[in-house]
This record gives C-alpha cells, sequence and structure tokens, in this order.
C-alpha cells in the first residue's frame, strides 16, 4: 500500500468507510491502519513494513533516517549521525539522519550541548545565529548578530600546511564532495563558462580574517591553507582559501558563490592577494615562450589596472611580490626562418627561461620537466617566483600550471569573475597567436587580447569582450586618478567594496 494513495480521517472525515479508534484514542478509517498486538497504528505514520514485517515505530526496533526519510531496523542501523532534527513548541527534537556534507552544521544547544543540526533552516526559523568565524550555531540570545558577524581568527589556522600539497587529506575530500555537489546555475552562467573552453582554475583568496564553515567548503571545493605573510595583530596567521581546480560553468559559479560568502565571513588588509592559477594549458616550450613574451607586452598596461603600489611599491611594502617580468633578452627571431632555425631559436629562449626561472641553473639529470624537480626546495625561497605571472607550476610541478598574482585584495565576485576572463584570455591568446607574439615586435594592447571572446564565440563574446574592455578602462581611470591626486594605495578599491559597483549598458554583473 503506497503512502500517496492513503486517506486519513484528518484529511477528509466525510468518507463513507469504515472507521476505528487507534492506540491513541483517535479516530480513523479502518482501511489506513494495521492491527498489531490487539490495537490499531496508522500505516506510515504509526507503524511500518521494512523486510517483509510490520513494526510500531514507538516499538524501540525501527528508526527513521531525517534526511532521506527511509525506515529502517535500528540492528542494521547504517552509519548515521545524531542531531537535531526539528524544533516543536521552540524544544529541540533529536533523530538520526545520513550525512549530508553540504548541509548538516554544528549548534551549540543549552540542553544537548554542540552537537549537529540536519540544515541550518530549522536552526534560523527558531531563533539561531551563525558564528561566521567558528562555523558554529548559537541562539540569539546567547550571541548577538554584530558578534557572529564579526570576522576573527578564531579557528587555529597554524594547524593547516602552506599549500593544497601540504593539506593533501583534504584536498582529496574536498575534490570528492566537491564533484558530488551541483550548485544552481542559470542560462547566463552556461553561456559565459562555455567561453572559458577548456580552461581550468583555481583561486588563492587571502583574507586578514574569517572562516567557512565546513558545509561551505564542500559545496565550494574549498582548503583553507595557512599563509605567515596574513599574521593579524594577535599573531594569528589569517586564512587563505584555496579551491580545487575547476572549470566551466560549474567552476563560474561556484567563484561568484565563493565572493558572495567571503564577503560576508571575512575582512581584508593591505597583506592579501587575489591569486588564480590556470591551468589544461598547452605545455609546448613554444606556447611558454608565447605567454612569456605576450606577458612582457602587457604588464604595463595590466599594471594600470591597479593601485600604483603595485608598481612602485616603495615605502608602502617591505617587499615586491608582484614584479615585472624582465624580458630576458629572448631575442625577437626574423619571420624569414626555417623551421629548424625557428624551432632551435625556441629551444634556446626556453633554455634562458628556464635557467632564470631555476635561479642560473641549466636543465640537466636532475633539473629538468620530468623530474619536476627545483634547485630551491621550498617554493617560496624561489625568488623567480614573485613575479605578476608566475611560471614555476608550469615547470616545477606536476599542476603544470600558471599563477596570476597580481591582483590586490578583494572577495568581490564581479572583480573576481572578471578578472578570471581576463587571464583566460591572455592564456588562450598566447595560444592562437603564437607565431606572431613571436615573430614580431609589434606591440599588442589588453583590448586586442580581449576581442579573443567576440572573435570566437558570437555576439554574446562580442558583448563579454566590449565589458571587460570597459571593466578594464573604468580601473585605469580610477587608480590614475588616486596618482594624481598623490594616493598610491587607493584603499578605497578593498575597504569599500560593499559599494563598489561597474555598470556597462546597464549591465553590472555577468549572470
Amino acid at each position: 500500500m503506497l503512502m500517496d494513495n492513503l486517506i486519513f480521517f484528518q484529511d477528509n472525515p466525510n468518507l463513507l468507510k469504515k472507521t476505528i479508534t487507534t492506540f491513541t484514542g483517535e479516530t480513523e478509517y479502518r482501511d489506513v491502519c494495521r492491527k498489531i498486538k490487539g490495537e490499531y497504528y496508522r500505516i506510515g505514520k504509526d507503524c511500518f513494513l521494512v523486510d517483509g514485517l510490520w513494526y510500531r515505530m514507538s516499538s524501540g526496533l525501527i528508526e527513521k533516517d531525517y534526511e532521506t526519510g527511509a525506515i529502517f531496523l535500528t540492528k542494521k542501523a547504517p552509519y548515521l549521525r545524531t542531531g537535531i532534527v526539528d524544533f516543536k513548541n521552540g524544544t529541540a527534537v533529536t533523530g538520526r539522519f545520513t550525512p549530508n556534507y553540504y548541509k548538516n552544521c554544528i549548534v551549540r544547544h543549552k540542553d544537548y550541548g554542540t552537537i549537529h543540526a540536519i540544515n541550518p533552516d530549522i536552526l534560523i526559523q527558531n531563533g539561531y545565529l551563525e558564528h561566521f568565524s567558528t562555523g558554529v550555531w548559537h541562539h540569539s540570545s546567547q550571541l548577538s548578530s554584530k558578534k557572529a558577524q564579526t570576522p576573527t581568527n578564531e579557528v587555529d589556522n597554524t594547524r593547516q600546511g602552506y599549500n593544497i600539497e601540504d593539506n593533501a587529506e583534504d584536498f582529496k575530500r574536498k575534490v570528492e564532495l566537491y564533484e558530488k555537489f551541483n550548485p544552481e546555475m542559470s542560462k547566463d552562467v552556461r553561456y559565459f563558462g562555455r567561453m572559458l573552453g577548456q580552461t581550468t582554475f583555481g583561486f588563492e583568496a587571502e583574507c586578514a580574517k574569517g572562516y567557512l564553515s565546513e558545509p561551505l567548503q564542500n559545496q565550494l571545493g574549498v582548503v583553507i591553507c595557512r599563509d605567515g605573510s596574513l599574521n593579524d595583530e594577535n599573531g594569528k596567521p589569517g586564512p587563505e582559501f584555496v579551491t580545487i581546480p575547476m572549470s566551466g560553468a560549474k567552476g563560474l559559479q561556484t567563484i561568484a558563490n565563493l565572493g558572495k560568502e567571503l564577503s560576508k565571513r571575512t575582512s581584508l588588509s593591505m597583506n592579501c592577494s587575489l591569486h588564480i592559477h590556470l591551468g589544461n594549458l598547452p605545455t609546448t616550450r613554444m606556447y611558454l615562450i608565447s605567454l612569456y613574451r605576450l606577458a612582457c607586452k602587457l604588464q604595463n598596461e595590466i599594471f594600470q589596472m591597479f593601485p600604483f603600489y603595485k608598481t612602485n611599491p616603495d615605502g608602502i611594502k617591505k617587499k615586491n611580490y608582484n614584479q615585472k617580468l624582465p624580458t630576458l633578452d629572448i631575442m625577437t627571431p626574423s619571420p624569414g626562418m626555417d623551421k629548424e632555425k625557428f624551432n632551435a631559436y625556441i629551444n634556446d629562449a626556453y633554455n634562458v627561461l628556464f635557467s632564470w626561472l631555476s635561479e642560473g641553473y641549466h636543465a640537466d639529470v636532475n633539473y629538468n620537466r620530468k623530474t619536476k624537480q627545483h634547485p630551491v626546495a621550498q617554493k617560496w625561497n624561489r625568488h623567480n617566483r614573485y613575479y605578476w605571472l608566475n611560471f614555476m607550476n608550469a615547470i616545477f610541478t606536476n599542476r603544470n600550471t600558471v599563477e596570476f598574482r597580481l591582483h590586490g585584495p578583494t572577495t568581490h565576485t564581479q572583480k573576481m569573475v572578471n578578472w578570471l576572463f581576463i587571464c583566460n584570455a591572455i592564456a588562450r591568446y598566447a595560444n592562437a597567436h603564437a607565431r606572431k607574439i613571436i615573430l614580431t615586435k609589434v606591440p599588442i594592447t589588453l583590448d586586442e587580447v580581449l576581442d579573443y571572446y567576440g572573435t570566437n564565440f558570437g555576439e554574446r563574446g562580442r558583448f563579454l569582450s566590449d565589458y571587460l574592455k570597459a571593466y578594464v578602462q573604468s580601473r585605469k581611470d580610477s587608480f590614475y586618478a588616486d596618482f594624481k591626486k598623490g594616493d598610491k594605495q587607493s584603499l578605497w578599491d578593498f575597504q569599500d567594496e560593499k559599494n563598489y559597483t561597474f555598470s556597462y549598458n546597464g549591465v553590472t554583473y555577468l549572470f
């Protein structure tokens, strides 16, 4: 008998059907009840058919999984969590449920202490607030909304590794959980996601203070790493929110969601920055030389998109972590080179790049792209990684990524998404126009590079190109105006992000 087909007395007391009195003394239709040990129990409410036998819910022999709704024999119980599943007249109701790593949360309850809750919705509806800096929920009588929403470093980030490789188990787990999670996506995000092509991307959002709860980390594919350069006023290291590699529309939506959550739950300082790793790019020597030369051609213009201290940090920063790339004396070859001479030029240019990245070493049996070994073991001691475009991972790790390091402190969704599309255009343009970039001294503008989308993705691609070009010009104008006034820091760029907007033809956010 299917529950969907059952009509109970309370739903319609006027049916011409036989009635009985249940074990609770209530009137009920006979055909929706089961008689057990001389008393009547409502099917699907007071009694259930499990493994071919009928059991009373009150027997203690069966239980309900509040996540799936399934009824099971207690002695055959799968792994379930015990926690709060509901509230009745303000009183918490506990039960067991299959773990849901995207919704289950931790709550501090006056009667049960620290316990799981099946989802945040039931807590919100009953006067609970999430303490953003710990991810733990408290009743509003015990926690003010101001304290709940003020970012602090209460979680000890010293327990975390400095990068994803140092947090290998957490990284593996986040990959598995992220792959199973499906965020809501609009048609627009699907359109724009296709324009990223096969590029994979990972974000590193450095913050001065704050935290993301475990359910949010699982939804967003985030591993929280430790960054020694982000210590707060109490000497506690701030969090670096590092995403697993993502791609396409799902990745794009995830980055938008990440920005939304970080903007609520974290704070920024001048020591913070946003890094993007792009992967699934060509790995040939020719591509690396093309990308390097393109970056050199574009970098003066790219730096104009950011406060002047990015160009010249003297008196503001103790160390320049985002230097402009040197030309490395990689000369422009003759356009008339035959294939053999051109290949020889590419190999020579690559060897120059390799030697620079390895701080004077030449590729040999120990240090090369197959062994992935760098002469300096600790990445933070490799001086030539501290440039606005970092090539280290493309040669000396299995990631095969390049890192765009220049962006300043931000958790703003629009800035994060726009910068991703700008970086992707640079990486893809370097592949599509490699010979032109390598063989000519002709300047290349950022506008030309951003036309990549309009050239390859029709009308919507043309809109994206024009939108990004207007966004770039808007930022250039703002920071040039600050510079003329003697303001080299442009602190508003991260301190007033809640009021920041950019609009092009009435469009602010792309999706």
